[in-house]
């Protein structure tokens, strides 16, 4: 599946690497060319993966009305965390797994099936390959125009309100910020492969629709975006419309053996729960 990321407002996705004071770098891959080693802006695959599978997995949930006062807390958490987060393993090994059972659980809900999890116990592997999405420039034969000249820098300061309450009291000041941003009107491409079902594929079209904003500051107005792929959701949508009770009858299920012992360390207080985060930089 061809994926091009047309750039609306100024798009920030944060590198990583040593820290460079109040200046935020945009997250560049090394790319080898004709003309030799470049490094070209880009946002990894993990990254737009994730917010995939949040969007797809927050609207699936809505759906079915599970939420945290439909099913119990802690049982919600888990499963907020394995669907939405891609959950974790907690367990010393991985039990004994009845492929039935996982073959199963996939036919159930195609959005598991098609972005995997850890679920705590075991693992149950995705079925989708999302590349990074490199910006389209002259350097990779993809665009008209440098790179360097699709990149530019976005200054930001909060201001305090002086006038309201005292600022050296609550020990605060103004915080300027630049911020490296692919431009308005620039596009990137990648490709998603999908070794799942036609479903599963229609998954991670209609998942892609509902992406509209990428990267960091999108309160501020950056990253957002219109994704443009040779996909279609039409399948997904409509079965997620005729199958919802059953939907949410495998996550209702799915809940209720996530929810596990509570392990507690000798000494120490039981942890509170976290609420879960809104989306910030990929």
């Amino acid at each position: 599946m061809k994926v091009t990321i047309h750039v609306l407002s100024p798009l920030a996705h944060g590198e990583f690497g040593a820290n460079t004071g109040n200046i935020v770098g945009f997250r560049r891959e090394t790319v080898r060319t004709a003309d030799g080693i470049v490094q070209i802006p880009a946002i990894s695959g993990n990254a737009l993966r994730g917010r995939m599978r949040r969007e797809i997995m927050r609207e699936m949930l809505d759906a079915c009305d599970i939420s945290r006062e439909t099913i119990p807390e802690r049982s919600w958490d888990r499963l907020y965390g394995a669907l939405c987060n891609g959950g974790t393993l907690d367990g010393a090994g991985e039990p004994r797994v009845s492929p039935s059972e996982l073959r199963a659980l996939r036919l159930a809900i195609p959005p598991l099936s098609v972005f995997g999890a850890a679920l705590y116990s075991r693992m149950l592997s995705g079925r989708c390959q999302v590349g990074w999405a490199r910006l389209d420039c002259v350097e990779l034969g993809t665009g008209a125009e440098l790179a360097r000249d699709l990149v530019a820098e976005i200054g930001t300061v909060r201001h305090v309100d002086g006038e309201v309450y005292d600022v050296a009291a609550a020990g605060m000041s103004p915080m300027p910020v630049q911020t490296e941003t692919v431009i308005a009107g620039a596009t990137m491409t990648s490709r998603i492969t999908v070794r799942g079902t036609e479903l599963e594929a229609s998954v991670i079209a209609h998942a892609l629709d509902l992406v509209s904003t990428l990267g960091g500051k999108a309160g501020a107005g950056l990253g957002q975006v219109r994704i443009e792929h040779d996909g279609d959701g039409s399948s997904w949508v409509t079965h997620l419309t005729e199958h919802r009770d059953g939907i949410g009858a495998a996550l209702r299920e799915l809940a209720a053996s996530l929810g596990g012992p509570v392990k507690q360390a000798k000494g120490k207080k039981p942890a509170v729960a976290a609420e879960p985060q809104a989306d910030g930089i990929l």
